[in-house]
């Protein structure tokens, strides 16, 4: 039986910002504000849940280890 992890990712559509600028803008209380709009993909939330086997997971985290600068 594998066994599944849930990882959260940022979302590469909105880069985690959640919402696209539409070019609109709109008055509120005597200012102009950019009108958003939703990103799809991960329904504004800016993340996206991923789920991976135990090996994948601990590939990713020996990936990150090498990626760090070693402390003096």
């Amino acid at each position: 039986m594998i066994q599944q992890v849930p990882v959260k990712t940022t979302c590469n559509a909105c880069h985690g910002q959640g919402y696209f600028p539409t070019g609109q803008t709109y008055p509120y209380q005597g200012r102009e504000h950019i009108q958003l709009a939703c990103c799809s993909a991960c329904d504004g939330k800016g993340t996206l849940l991923e789920w991976v086997d135990l090996y994948d997971l601990t590939r990713l985290l020996k990936a990150i280890q090498a990626e760090q600068p070693q402390a003096a």
